[in-house]
């Protein structure tokens, strides 16, 4: 669903990967151009040149990216090594994935990305890289059933769907503008063109305030409190946010759905692995630089 004007709990995982890959890749990003005399800046009539900003990013932040590259390098080699081998299939299916994590749709992911001014091949790089991960550390991890049962257990609402509700809203500036809109709607106005012709909510106004599936748990507890306890079908009361003022129509509510453990034992499985593999991983990549021969130019 488009959140922009709602206010999350925590950024899907998504943007935790976009940011991943801004920070590794930021620094060195720029570095090693020649004759750009591009001004970024000018302070009471000085300029800053492009490449003052570069040369300072570097210093700051130079080294460091210099070792995770050459981690990633080490990575690959590894893999390779191994006959780890990740198709561009592989890393479509986990990019999928993280997609609807975050994002309810791959517009909105793309926005982001747009926003953090990265291309997708940046995010497809890093997940190539962590299937890669997998692939060599998964070979020594060994679950049995009765460990991944017990683990299930503990985590079993996880694994569930939670509840979830389909809404549609307008958002206005004002309170008394969303009381005579709310107005409007009681007496059979029709919400769709209130919502294109009046929501100040630019992601969701040309969808007619569609706000997609909103999962219990993504809003804070505030604001997922209101919307859960209204009545599906009515124009229920205004909501205050600091968006705006939102009149909200609950469209259809849907139980939260318990979990089978057949139908999700793979999930669990996978799940478990990326717990070991996380501790496992840090005396691993140690490893990889121990027996490596790195020449710094």
């Amino acid at each position: 669903m488009p959140k922009a004007l709602l206010p999350l709990r925590r950024p899907g995982l998504v943007l935790v990967l976009v940011i991943a890959v801004l920070l590794a890749g930021l620094a060195l990003g720029g570095c090693g151009r020649s004759g750009d005399v591009e001004t970024v800046a000018v302070v009471n009539g000085e300029p800053i040149s492009r490449d003052e900003l570069y040369a300072e990013m570097y210093a700051q932040m130079g080294q460091q990216t210099l070792q995770e590259l050459i981690t990633r390098k080490l990575i690959i080699q590894e893999g390779r090594a191994q006959g780890v081998e990740i198709s561009d299939a592989d890393v479509q299916t986990r990019l999928d994935e993280v997609i609807e994590s975050g994002f309810s749709s791959r517009e909105e992911f793309q926005e982001a990305l747009k926003a953090y001014g990265l291309e997708q091949k940046d995010l497809e790089q890093q997940i190539r890289v962590q299937l890669i991960v997998e692939g060599v550390l998964g070979k020594q991890i060994q679950l049995d059933e009765a460990e991944v049962k017990e683990y299930f257990e503990a985590n079993r609402k996880r694994f569930g769907q939670p509840e979830s509700l389909e809404a549609r809203h307008i958002v206005l500036k004002t309170r008394e503008e969303a009381e005579s809109v709310r107005s409007e709607l009681v007496s059979g106005a029709d919400f769709a063109v209130l919502a294109r012709e009046k929501s100040v909510d630019p992601l969701t106004a040309g969808g007619g305030g569609g706000l997609g599936t909103i999962r219990y748990g993504e809003l804070i507890p505030a604001w997922q409190k209101a919307l859960f306890g209204m009545e599906t079908g009515l124009v229920n009361e205004v909501l205050e946010t600091p968006s705006g003022f939102h009149v909200v129509e609950i469209l259809e509510k849907h139980p939260a759905v318990e979990p089978v453990f057949a139908d999700v034992e793979a999930k669990v499985r996978r799940e478990l692995t990326e717990k070991e593999i996380t501790q496992l991983y840090p005396a691993w990549v140690d490893s990889l630089w121990t027996k490596a021969k790195v020449e710094y130019k």
